[in-house]
């Protein structure tokens, strides 16, 4: 790497940590703790400038790039050993929130609960993530689902333009009509892959003038087959104002207070709107509990993002948060929260049930229910299935409209597993568990998230149909000689005529 390399690199960039100086050691974790790498330096860009330079020096000495603006990456693709990282955390601002257009320019490395703060200070939204740490720049390229994203699409169905640095160094704003197949692959062929994006132009949407409910309904396990198929059954049908997500768990038997399957969402509307949808999904049992949190339009952003209010519009109220709603029942050695941005070992996979008919619905559910009835709990982990809804204005696009291409689902299924301890002689079982359960549907579904992304899985599954395109796109753009990492997709070189 040499003396050189860090000279231009630190004139390049204005705060940088390499490896066994000063804060390094906490700087180069990632919220994934199973892996523990070490790259050779960690530069915080603050303009797409400085991510130029970074590009350029390390194509000149040969050194490997990795990307990273929370985190996130769940297999730890975001760093490596050895390599420089282009962190864009410190690029963390909304530059402008344009009412007249309706638009808000994001820069990468902006906190989503800082994203929904300030934005829904102003009265607006974009369909975004329900983790407050999580930043735009992954969550975009991967697709991004969130809590309104039946009402108002994917947050890369709401992307207008974005600044990109590419393989080159060279600084481009790319859309619709500027370096289109750039910004077709952008919108869901996964970060890292085709250059660096500081920032973004989102569509904002008005918020409803009403208070916005956000709700919950807790289960026990004897309602859990009944409830599961009912939940199934009816979220396609009720309306796109209303966003849900399930988890199924598995609780020991001597808890029967403990709830085995929460149903939680958000409803873009009123609150008498809401009680209607709600009511149907209390219905498909005997809940342990439930609530509806009422939001005033300023804060309707807080209820994903773990931040509610104590009274809204003279209403006293309990503080109950999603991420919450996921482990205030669960394992007291597990993790309380993986939404804070804290370093916890975990593993994900996720799949798309096919769009086939209900009796193949009916066989996947059996097995599913199977995997957590009657199950002994996990001693040091919170392990679970999240189930989150589509349709809506998701599936108003065709699946090579962007490159997020599973248009046509209802669901996704995300197997989680999370533990406390990086050192957890039982860490192997809890990623084995995860990996397992899902190849237990395979006869089912087909698919998987590039949000939640599993290196387990081939990058087929993440792009089906798009994939091709997509290397073409790698190709045309060179990036696949400066963006490689574990799971980058191959460039595709031109077809013979």
């Amino acid at each position: 790497m040499g003396v050189n390399f860090r000279e231009e690199l630190d004139k390049a960039v204005a705060t940088t940590y390499w490896e066994g100086e000063g804060e390094y050691n906490t700087k180069k974790e990632i919220c994934n703790a199973r892996f523990d790498l070490c790259p050779a330096v960690l530069a915080y860009c603050e303009s797409a400038t400085e991510v130029s330079d970074c590009i350029k020096i390390a194509t000149k000495y040969g050194v490997d790039i990795r990307v990273r603006s929370g985190g996130h990456q769940h297999e730890g693709m975001c760093s490596a050993n050895g390599v420089l990282v282009i962190d864009l955390s410190s690029m963390n601002q909304i530059l402008d929130i344009n009412e007249e257009k309706q638009e808000a320019t994001i820069q990468a490395g902006k906190k989503l609960i800082e994203v929904y703060n300030e934005l829904g200070d102003a009265g607006y939204v974009i369909p975004a993530g329900g983790c407050e740490s999580v930043r735009p720049g992954g969550l975009v390229q991967g697709g991004g689902w969130g809590p309104w994203s039946r009402k108002l699409g994917l947050t890369c169905d709401n992307l207008i333009s974005a600044t990109l640095v590419d393989a080159q160094g060279d600084i481009k704003t790319i859309s619709a009509t500027e370096h289109k197949d750039l910004f077709w692959a952008i919108r869901g062929g996964g970060g890292g892959n085709f250059g660096v994006i500081t920032e973004y132009v989102f569509t904002i949407t008005k918020l409803p003038e009403h208070v916005m409910p956000f709700f919950s309904i807790y289960f026990g396990k004897d309602d859990l087959e009944k409830v599961l198929r009912g939940y199934i059954a009816l979220m396609p049908e009720l309306e796109n104002e209303l966003t849900t997500f399930c988890r199924v768990s598995i609780v020991d038997e001597d808890r029967p207070d403990r709830s085995t399957i929460m149903i939680g969402g958000q409803y873009f509307g009123t609150e008498e709107q809401a009680q209607k949808s709600v009511e149907k999904l209390r219905a498909l049992g005997t809940p342990l509990s439930h609530n509806i949190e009422m939001v005033a339009p300023g804060e309707a952003h807080l209820l994903a993002n773990g931040k509610v209010p104590l009274s809204v519009s003279g209403r006293s109220r309990s503080v109950i948060t999603p991420q919450t709603f996921l482990f205030q029942l669960g394992n007291k050695e597990a993790p309380s929260s993986t939404c804070n941005g804290n370093p916890y070992p975990h593993k994900v996979s996720s799949t798309f049930p096919n769009p086939e008919p209900k009796h193949v619905y009916n066989d996947m559910l059996g097995v599913i229910i199977d995997q957590f009835q009657d199950k002994e709990e996990a001693s040091t982990a919170n392990l679970y299935l999240s189930i989150h809804s589509m349709g809506g204005a998701i599936a108003d696009k065709h699946s090579d409209d962007t490159a997020f291409y599973f248009r046509d689902r209802h669901f996704i299924l995300q197997y989680q597993a999370w533990w406390s301890d990086k050192d957890d002689p039982n860490g192997k079982d809890y990623v084995d568990w995860v990996i397992e359960r899902r190849k237990e549907l395979a006869d089912y579904t087909s698919g998987s998230f590039i949000n939640f992304v599993d290196r387990e899985i081939p990058l087929s599954e993440y792009y089906g149909g798009n994939l091709t395109r997509l290397g073409r796109t790698r190709y045309d753009s060179h990036s696949a000689k400066v963006f490689d990492f574990e799971m980058s997709i191959p460039p595709i070189p031109p077809f013979d005529d």
